[in-house]
């Protein structure tokens, strides 16, 4: 290998891509989705009963108006 490829990258070169791929590699991505899920989960289990509060539902079909009001 660096006979090959260190003449033609740089070992220096090649360090740097391993360390911008750790950084930002699959690992790196899959840690941030969790971290970011579950921040929003929090944030929308707090939020939504305040929302579906405030919200007013109403339905003009009969089918479904006796659902609408045994959930208020």
């Amino acid at each position: 290998m660096r006979d090959v490829v260190f003449p033609v990258v740089g070992e220096q070169t090649l360090q740097e891509l391993v360390k911008e791929w750790k950084a930002t590699g699959p690992t790196y991505r899959l840690t941030l989705r969790a971290v970011i899920r579950n921040a929003y989960r929090g944030h929308y289990r707090r939020m939504v009963p305040r929302l579906l509060a405030t919200l007013d539902f109403r339905s003009n079909n009969d089918r479904h108006r006796p659902v609408m009001e045994r959930s208020s």
